[in-house]
This record gives structure tokens, sequence and C-alpha cells, in this order.
């Protein structure tokens, strides 16, 4: 890459390797998307070639809104690309001796080889094969409170699972999904060895292909066992559109297979409508026909209007039954109804207003027991968010909720909420400082009722560079 300043104004030249690109060549000519942009941080503005409307928070970078770039007299290569690596230490304990009257030192040596590889079968499909795989360099989670009896979200962080995860999509409604890659080589907290696996990523003509086989050790009381994903995946109508399926598989401790079926229609501008519907087969539990088959059954269908200029909306029914439990997936809740309704309105203020744009919305969500149709929670949130044209934005919210517990559950090992109803209201507000800062952060408040008492959160988040190379970053969080 090569950068130049002069009268004219700056350009850069950068030089990519046709060898680490995908690309598929058509009677010698290829075909490729291209969308640049520049962002003035003194101004918060952003160029982009070519120009797109931004109607969301990402809309910026819609692939669909690229302009077409045609390259001739290129060829594409199938380079292998192989990644071993060598990992080895020593571990020293001290244990009391025979005679219990001194220490004794113990040491364990530890060491571990593996290998990944990649190979571009097509110019659309890619393998992948890993043995005794490595996760030790993998980043630490960032660490969360979890205020809630429900499981937190974590996103995957680990390579050979990153690339292209999008065609293992398949949303079951809110942070709930049929795959969740963390399944595999982790259990709780701990880390599961794995033998090896492939994964086989990719696109050919209409179809979006993904196929993931993984092998585990066995590890302490958890036995070896096999975890495998077959994804397909077809556009239709449009290139908006598409239906799919998915099927999960996990054999060898716990026998447990799902299959589900999936799709998202573009309806017309801005309006979408999405499905799925999985189910879950386990050892001794299938049942032919009636309730009993639907009992481990989850259905999600959603219609919506994404932007945030004008009117936006979501409409949402979730139903999942009581023994609804995927394997490879991730479940928050189980046996409930959940209907949903959000409607927003955005709009963005004449040239000479400080703000950039502006949204209200309300949001409101209930959960219905399946046995015996009570509510189990209710939550309801209006919001009123602003971006400026300094590059400040803030959001001011209150959160209207009411929960039913029919069981005591444990935020700490000294503190926990007993059975019974409980509504709460509170207030939240953040602001963040422009980006061009020298010194930037965020701020956010919030406070409130909780449970049978009351909640007090202050979050800070601090980031400053110096000569844009070096950076710090200071995170504090405070909740009574």
């Amino acid at each position: 890459m090569a950068v130049v300043r002069n009268g004219e104004g700056w350009f850069a030249e950068m030089r990519i390797p046709f060898s680490s690109l995908r690309f598929q060549v058509d009677s010698g000519r290829v075909v490729m998307g291209l969308i640049t942009w520049r962002y003035i941080a003194r101004k918060n503005e952003i160029i982009s070639f070519p120009p797109i409307q931004a109607k969301s928070d990402w809309g910026i970078i819609k692939p669909s809104l690229a302009q077409h770039i045609v390259l001739e007299g290129v060829r594409a290569r199938t380079p292998v690309y192989l990644t071993p690596y060598l990992l080895g230490g020593i571990g020293r304990s001290f244990v009391l001796n025979d005679t219990q009257e001194g220490y004794r030192m113990l040491t364990e040596p530890s060491r571990s080889v593996g290998l990944d590889l990649k190979y571009s079968l097509s110019s659309n499909l890619t393998l992948d094969v890993t043995t005794n795989t490595d996760i030790a360099q993998v980043e630490a989670d960032d660490e969360q409170i979890n205020l809630t009896r429900f499981s937190l979200f974590f996103p995957e962080k680990r390579q050979f699972f990153q690339e292209r995860s999008s065609i293992f999509d398949f949303s079951m409604g809110g942070e709930s999904r049929l795959f969740y890659s963390r399944r595999i080589g982790i259990a709780e907290t701990t880390a599961v060895p794995i033998n090896g696996g492939l994964r086989l990523i990719g696109r050919s003509g209409d179809w979006d292909l993904g196929l993931l086989d993984m092998q585990t050790k066995r590890s302490g009381a958890l036995p070896s066992e096999n975890l495998g994903v077959v994804r397909i995946r077809r556009r239709v109508l449009n290139e908006n559109s598409y239906v799919g399926g998915m099927v999960t598989t996990r054999a060898g401790g716990e026998y447990n297979h799902v299959y589900g079926f999936d799709g998202s229609v573009h309806v017309q501008g801005d309006d979408y409508c999405t499905f799925s519907w999985s189910h879950v087969l386990r050892r001794g539990s299938f049942h032919l026909g009636g309730l009993q088959l639907l009992n481990s059954g989850r259905f999600f269908t959603q219609s919506e209007r994404r932007t945030n200029r004008g009117l936006g909306y979501i409409g949402s029914v979730i139903w999942s039954g009581p023994d609804y439990d995927p394997g490879l997936g991730f479940c928050d809740r189980e046996d409930f109804t959940r209907f949903q309704a959000y409607v927003s309105y955005g709009w963005y203020p004449d040239k000479d207003s400080p703000v950039t744009n502006q949204l209200v919305y309300l949001d409101g969500k209930v959960f219905l027991r399946n046995s015996d149709r009570s509510i189990e929670s209710l939550a309801l949130r209006p919001e009123w968010w602003f971006n400026l044209k300094s590059g400040a934005s803030g959001e001011i919210a209150i959160n209207l909720a009411r929960e039913d517990l029919r069981e005591r559950f444990s935020l700490t090992p000294a503190v926990s909420i007993p059975p019974g109803t409980y509504g709460s209201a509170n207030v939240a507000a953040a602001y963040q400082s422009p980006p061009g800062w020298a010194l930037r952060g965020r701020a956010a408040i919030e406070a409130g009722q909780f449970y049978d008492g009351t909640r007090v959160s202050l979050g800070f988040f601090q980031r400053g560079t110096c000569r844009r190379i070096l950076s710090s970053a200071l995170t504090t969080r405070w909740t009574w």
C-alpha cells in the first residue's frame, strides 16, 4: 500500500493479490461488487461510492447496492494454506508428603501438536480441515453480569468457525438459534479437547451450502462425541429471499438430532417476512402424531419493515414446546409463546439542524406459559435516540416490566429472588462523545425498581489515541 498527499488531495494505492480473492470467471470476464467510503471524523461525514442512502445503521455496506466492476484477463487461483502449531510447557504443583510433615513438588510436562488446512475447492467453495484443534490463543470473552434467570449469549471468536458463518445462521427468534458453534469444544466454562474435523462452506449457483463435522475427546466425566451440521439454503423469487433447511446431530454421550426449515421473503421495499420451524429427536422421546410431536418443536414467524427513515415495524410470534432442547443450539426459554409488537418512526432534520437523524420507538413483548396461558413476563420499552452531526449520540428509554416467578432463583450465593409477581419501572440514559475526539467515551446510567428492591447501574467507557497508533481503553461499571 502506498499513500501520497499533494495539492490535489490525498491518494492511496492498494495492491491485493488475486490469489487472496475468490471470484468466478465467466467467458474471460470477472464481475465484482465494489463499495468504498471515506469517513471524515471532524465532521462525522461519510462519503461513499457508489452513493447509498442510509436507511439503517448498516445501510452503507449493502452488497446488493455495490458498484459493478468488470475485470478481464485474470484467472482464479486455488492456494493451500497450512497452519501448524506446537505448544509446550511444564506445570508444577505441591502436595503433602506421606508423613504429612512437608510438601513435595510434582512436575507435569504438557505438549500439543496440531494442524489447520484451508483449500478452495472452487472460486466459491472452501474446505477447512483441522486436527488437534488449538483454541488457546482465542480472545477472552467480555465479562457480563447476569441479573436474569436465563443464560447469557456470547459471540463466537474462534477463527475456524467464523469465516462465512452467516450461512449457518438459523434464527428461532430472539437470541435462540438452531446452531450455536460454541457448543463445540466448550462445556459450560471448560474447554473440551477436539480431535479434529472438517468444515465445507460456500455457494454453488443459487445454493448456499454448509457442512461441519467435529470429533471431541473424552474429558473427565464428559464422553467423546461426534457433532455434525448440514445446512442448505437457496435463493427464491428475488436475490433477497431464500428458503432453506438444517440438520444437526450430537452422538456419543447425548443422543440429540434436530431438523428445521426456514425462509425469508423480501416482499417489497423495506418489508420482509421470515419464518422457521425446528424439531428435536432425542433417545426415548420420539412419538408419532398429535401434541407429543409438537412438544419437541419450536416455531417462529416475523413480519418487519427494516428502516430508520419513516415508519418501521416488527410483528412476531414464537412458540416453543416443553421438550424443545437443541443439542447444538442456543435456547433462552422453554414451553412458552411470545408475542412482540414494535413500531418506530425516524426522520432526518434539515441541513441546518445539529441533529443528523433521530428515532422514537415503542417495543412490547409478552411471554405466556403454554401450560395455562398465564403471563410469565411482560416488557414495554419506549425509547428516543439521536445522532448529532458532531458524531455524538444519545438515547433515553423507560423500561416497564412484569415478572411472575414460580420458582426461586439466585443472583449470587447470598442473594435470591423468592417466588411471586413483581412489577418494575426504570429509566435508562446514555451518551457517547464524537468518535473523532482524541479522548472519547460513553457514559450510561440506569435506575429504578428491580424485583422487590432497587437498582442503580452506572457505566463508563473511555478510549484515547496517541498519534493514531497507540490506543488505551478504560471500562468501569458499578451496579447496586
